[in-house]
């Protein structure tokens, strides 16, 4: 796998309009545009650009599965339903997220529920 991506692909993955608006991606989510010398071609580090675009998706995978979300990413990340199948039936034996029960401590508290 090739260690950069041109603008012009970054533009197409990320179904934008032009280079203004990739420009504008890339400061948002703070990944460096490179150009080489000598040339107009400008181009991104591929692994900090894709750690950028699924960087919502990592956040939810941290949210859902808690400490397991590494495991639960490289699961989706292999394409392979039936392993995401087998993943996600193991979730619902293993991963219950602990729900905080409020218990009211005075006494409006408690005539109020």
């Amino acid at each position: 796998m090739n260690e950069f991506i041109y603008t012009k692909e970054a533009i197409e993955k990320l179904n934008i309009k032009d280079f203004r608006a990739l420009k504008k991606w890339c400061n948002k989510n703070e990944v460096q545009i490179f150009s080489e010398e000598g040339s107009n071609r400008k181009y991104l580090i591929r692994m900090k650009f894709e750690h950028a675009r699924l960087e919502k998706f990592i956040a939810y995978l941290k949210e859902e599965y808690g400490e397991n979300w590494l495991d639960a990413f490289q699961v989706y990340m292999s394409m392979n339903i039936t392993n995401v199948v087998e993943f996600e039936e193991r979730k619902k034996v293993s991963f219950k997220k602990d729900v905080a029960v409020y218990k009211p401590l005075g006494k409006h508290e408690k005539d109020f529920l």
